[in-house]
This record gives structure tokens, sequence and C-alpha cells, in this order.
């Protein structure tokens, strides 16, 4: 490169006594596991979103200031200049090797997996490039040396125009995001409204909960240990994080959330817990926002043309930087230990964050925020421009789906920050979980969800009007109705401020179980071993159905039949599996007695629903239910077991089939 004997000295010597003390950067990775299964989409998000060939260019100019300072005449502070450049190359270099290993974490569907060997080969060429740069600048800058260096950067380009073609001719396929990634039915995240997946994920969870845990186990490894066991919050959060449409943006904030929340822990517990518990207390925020999310892109994607998607898309835009991404910056700027101010704008949360340079946290949510967008869509500085199609915004021309875009990359990006909240705070022990609870409605919309779900409840609308709250189901049969009754019942434990419970199912009766029904059943818990008071299903059961018998309308008398029907079932039920052939087993004939004992009670509960005049009906049964026990404690031969309890055969006979108003193949009342 025409140096002079001189200058080739100089610029040797610092690169060798630069490599003695720094070593070589450029040592070629091990191929990334790949363990995040993502769908098509995503995939091309991912490489678009990690800005590999931004990352790249920067690479190529400090490699051209290295050169530029290593071959500069003036050799007054030569040694420092070419120091200060290797080092930025080696800086440059470990950013983009940060980028390709978190694209390491993604596996593409299989007929992608060419372009994972692209990725892969293309990290491959820039570590050679770095390590050959440094060789040759230590060599004295050789001619026929450089002209090989040159060469990487030839592959380099090959290697992309090969992910841009194969980008560019990609057809568009219909793919299960939920499917793929966790083995789940799309259903699970796609029926209903887009607020009730809790409930669904709950229910799958329920299913299968140890296959799924190890599920995400396997595909989380940047995120999760192995050996810590997830709560529901947990799940969710992580089942969330791996729908969302950018799934870069996402995992990298959850780990820099994760990290950030683990440190403040350790700082200040108390504090950071203050500042998490502040945060979830917006939930019902949070909540509003995604709702305007989901009817934004239904909007947008229903115009008929570009001009009627620019209020929506725009709308949508300015909440989730107002909302989430707002909420989010004042939540990551706290836990590092500032005081941000309530009404703290937006503009000036961008300074503070770009103040915190070592913060991944904060830079994620940098590279949310544009002002300038911000404020031309707040101000309404916007106009319409029919010749390109297209809005322009203060002078600057985007598309309707340019600010959809970037409205879900700040929604995947927040999702992934409470994500790697959640995470730190089971890692730590979920200290939160020994706070009082949260008051914030959507807080218990959520926990509803949850219990719902637990039940097999996959619930795909909730919602509260007044006092009373209103879940749309599917189909309800005779297998599930008990789960849903109990469900509610559970659910009306933990969630304040409600009376009224309403199952809604399409083409059905309404189910409603009121305050009455549902106080009288909470008063049948008992309390065992010092846990929580909890109704046995036996107990609660008979009082739900009547409850919701009653209020839809059935007359007491088919009341009293139907709560005898399913009562006797039940006991016949538990007889014939704890006491098969005639056993007379001790142990099992404690437990039917105890079962009995739980059904009596239920059915005595059930009576104080129902006019006067019919209660004795079920206090008569209830007698025969304790005249059965009484019985059973005298068996002493096996052959007196069915002799002891026929009197439930009687009573099952006398009155069945029961009625289930909701049930497509029950009778209609009269």
């Amino acid at each position: 490169m025409g140096l002079s004997l001189r200058q080739r000295g100089a610029v040797t010597g610092c690169a060798r006594g630069w490599l003695r003390r720094r070593g070589h950067v450029s040592v070629v990775s091990v191929r990334h596991p790949r363990t995040v299964r993502v769908i098509t989409r995503q995939w091309w998000a991912i490489l678009e979103d990690s800005h590999l060939t931004t990352g790249l260019q920067d690479l190529d100019t400090a490699v051209v200031e290295l050169i530029g300072a290593a071959t500069s005449s003036d050799m007054a502070d030569l040694g420092r200049r070419v120091f200060g450049a290797l080092d930025q190359v080696a800086e440059v270099c470990r950013l983009v090797a940060t980028t390709f290993e978190v694209v390491g974490w993604f596996a593409p569907p299989e007929h992608l997996a060419g372009t994972a060997a692209t990725v892969d080969r293309l990290e491959e060429t820039m570590y050679g490039f770095v390590r050959d740069v440094v060789d040759v600048v230590a060599e004295g800058l050789p001619e026929q040396r450089w002209r090989e260096v040159l060469s990487y950067t030839a592959t380099r380009d090959a290697l992309i125009d090969e992910l841009r073609s194969a980008a560019a001719n990609m057809p568009q396929e219909q793919e299960l995001l939920l499917e793929t990634a966790l083995g789940l039915p799309g259903s699970v995240s796609d029926a209903g409204d887009g607020l009730t997946s809790a409930a669904r994920v709950s229910a799958a969870w329920t299913r299968q909960s140890d296959v799924l845990d190890g599920r995400l186990r396997v595909m989380l490894p940047h995120l999760l240990a192995y050996s810590m066991p997830l709560t529901f919050e947990v799940r969710l959060h992580l089942t969330g994080l791996l729908l969302r449409e950018h799934p870069f943006r996402a995992h990298v904030a959850a780990v820099a959330a994760r990290d950030l929340v683990l440190a403040a822990l350790a700082a200040d517990a108390d504090r950071c817990l203050d500042v998490i518990t502040e945060s979830v207390e917006r939930q019902s925020e949070m909540h509003f926002t995604h709702t305007r999310v989901i009817k934004a892109i239904a909007a947008v994607n229903a115009a008929q043309y570009l001009e009627d998607a620019a209020d929506p898309a725009a709308n949508v835009y300015l909440a989730m930087m107002e909302g989430d991404v707002r909420r989010a910056a004042v939540t990551v700027l706290a836990l590092l230990g500032e005081e941000v101010p309530e009404k703290a704008t937006l503009h000036p949360l961008r300074i503070r964050l770009a103040a915190h340079r070592g913060s991944m946290a904060c830079a994620v949510l940098v590279s949310c925020i544009d002002t300038h967008l911000r404020n031309a869509v707040a101000h309404s500085r916007m106009e319409w421009d029919a010749e390109h199609q297209c809005m322009v915004l203060d002078g600057r021309a985007v598309t309707p789906q340019d600010l959809i875009y970037m409205t879900l990359q700040a929604h995947s990006t927040c999702t992934g920050l409470h994500a790697g909240i959640s995470v730190a705070l089971n890692q730590a022990g979920n200290p939160h979980h020994y706070r009082p609870p949260l008051n914030d409605h959507s807080v218990w919309d959520g926990r509803l969800l949850e219990i719902l779900g637990s039940h097999g409840i996959e619930a795909t609308r909730a919602r509260r009007h007044g006092r009373t709250i209103y879940i749309d189901v599917p189909h309800l049969t005779a297998a599930t109705l008990r789960d849903y009754l109990v469900g509610v019942y559970e659910a009306d434990w933990v969630v304040p401020h409600i009376d009224d419970w309403v199952l809604t199912s399409p083409d059905r009766f309404d189910l409603l179980l009121d305050a009455t029904t549902l106080a009288t059943a909470r008063s049948l818990a008992e309390s065992e071993h010092d846990a929580s008071p909890s109704g046995h299903v036996y107990a609660i059961e008979p009082v739900l159905y009547a409850g919701a018998l009653f209020n839809h309308g059935l007359a007491p008398d088919r009341i009293v039949r139907s709560v005898i029907g399913l009562a006797s079932s039940q006991a016949i039920g538990e007889r014939d599996r704890l006491l098969p052939r005639g056993s007379a087993e001790p142990a099992a004939l404690a437990e039917l007695s105890a079962a009995l004992r739980h059904l009596a009670r239920g059915a005595m509960a059930a009576a104080s629903l129902l006019p006067e005049q019919v209660r004795v009906y079920l206090d008569s049964f209830a007698a025969t239910l304790s005249v059965c026990r009484e019985r059973l404690s005298a068996i002493r031969a096996e052959h007196e077991v069915r002799e002891a309890s026929i009197q439930l055969d009687w009573a099952w006979r006398s009155n069945t089939p029961i009625e289930n108003p909701w049930l497509r193949e029950s009778s209609q009342p009269q």
C-alpha cells in the first residue's frame, strides 16, 4: 500500500503489540443450537430486525478507518491512532457477533433451512475477514495479502444477495404459529377476541403441563434456567413471547429485562418490587392498548383502499407509543434507579434512555421511539398523497403498513420486556407473591382466565358489565358442565366486586350463577390440615347446578328431580369405582362414606335455594345418603355393600335423565 519502511515498521509494531495485549478477536463460533422454532414471516422479520447488513457495513467502516490510520503520512501519535482503530474493529466485530448469536437462537421452517446455513456462512466470513485484516496490518499491509482480504467482502456480498433473493421469491404460506412453536392448536391463540388466550393457555397446560414446560425449557435456554419451576404467569408470558411477529426484538428485550430486574432485586428488592407493582397496576391501560391494536389491524386489513387504512394505522401507532412504550420506558428507568416524573413525555424519556449506553433494556426501547413520527401523528401534521398512495407525516412519506409494522415491532419489544420481568421474578422465588393483592381489574381478569382455564374452560371472550361478568365459551357438553360450574365457583373466590356470572354459548341458553347461589356454595367450604377453606366438588356441584336451573326458570319440582338424579349418579359412580365386585376394603369404604357426606351437605344446601314446598324432597334425599353412610360403616362382609346402598340405585332410576337446558342434546324447559 505504498508505505515507507518507517511507516511499515511502526504499523507492524503497533498491531503486534495490540495482538499481544488483546489476542485475536476472530475465533470462528460453533454452530448455533437454533432452539426457538419460528414460522416464515417471523424468520424474515428476525433477519430484518437484526440489521446484520448494517452491522457488517459498520465493520467495513471501522476497517477503512483502521487502514486510514495505518497509512497516514502523519507519523505523530501513530501508535495511539492504530491502537484505537483496532479497538474499534474489535468492538464492532463483538457487536455483530452478538447479533449473529441472537439470530442463532431461532430455527426457521424446514424449507428455509438453507437460509439459516447462509447466515452461518456469513458469520464465518465475518470472522475470517476480521482475522485477516488484523493479520495483514500486523504484517505491514502487503499488497497481495490485502487483495486476499478483499475476497472476503465479495463472498459476504454474494451471501447477502442470496438472502435477499430468497426473501423476494418466497411464496406466501399459511402456517400455524403456535403449533410450530409449542405443538398446540392454533385455537389457543386465535380463538375469541384476542384478549382471553390466558384461559386457553391455562387449559392447555392443565392437560399436559410437564410436556409443555419441557418444551419451553428446551426452546428458551437463553432465557430460562432448565431446572426452574414455572408459574402460570411465566407460562403465559412466554407463550406470548413465542407468538410475537418480531421475535428478535421480543427475545432480546426479554433477556435484557430479566438481567435488569435480577440486578435491581439484588441492589434493593423492596424498591424493585415497588416499581414492578406500580407497572402492573397500570395493566388496564395496557389491556386497552392491546384492544386498540387488535381493532386497528383488523381495520387496516379490511380497508378496501389504502387511504381508508391511514387513520386507524396512525391512531394505533400513537396509542402504542404513548401507551405501552411510554409505560415501559418509565418502568425501565425506575428499575435503573431513576426518579421519573409521573407525566414524563416520550421525548425526554427517550433522551434519558439513550443516556444509559450500557443498558440493553434502554437500547431496545430507544429503537422503538421515533419522536418525529410521533409528533406528526399527535399534532395531526398529516396528509394523504394520492399519487404515491402513502401518508405524508410532516414531510415524511409513510404507508399505513409501515405504521402497523412499527407498532408491532414496539408491541413485540414491550411483550419481551414484560416476559423478562416475569422470568426474573420467578427465578428469584416470586417475592411479589408475598405482597398484598393488586386492585387493577385487568390483573383480576387475568387471574380469572387462569382459573377458568385450569378447569378446562377455554373462554373466547370475557367482559364486565357493572358487577356481572359475561364469559363466552364453546359449546357446553355433559362432560364439561361440571368443570364450567366449578371453574366459576373457584374464580368467584378470588375475583372481587362481582355478583353474577353468566356463561354464554353459541345458539344456547345463558347459564347464570348468581350471588346467592355462589354464596351458598361457598358456605360449604371446609378447611383441612390448616389449609385455606375449599369446597369439595360433590358438595358444591348440586348447589351450583340447582341455582343455575332455578335462574334458567325450570320448575322447582323438575330441579329437585334433576339434583337428586345428579347426586345419586355421582354416589353410584363412586361406589362402583371404590368397591368393585362388592369389595369391602376399609379405606375404600371410608372414602365412599366421605363422598356421601359431601353429597348430603350439597343436597341440603341446594334445597335452601328453592321454594319451601319442594325442599322436603331434597332434605329426604340427604337423609337417605346419611342412612347409606351408617349402613356402610357397619359392613363386615363384601356381599353387604350392594344391599347397604340399594336406595342409591332406586333414587337414580327414579330421577333420571337429568335436565341440562344448556346442552344441545337436552330437552327444552317448559
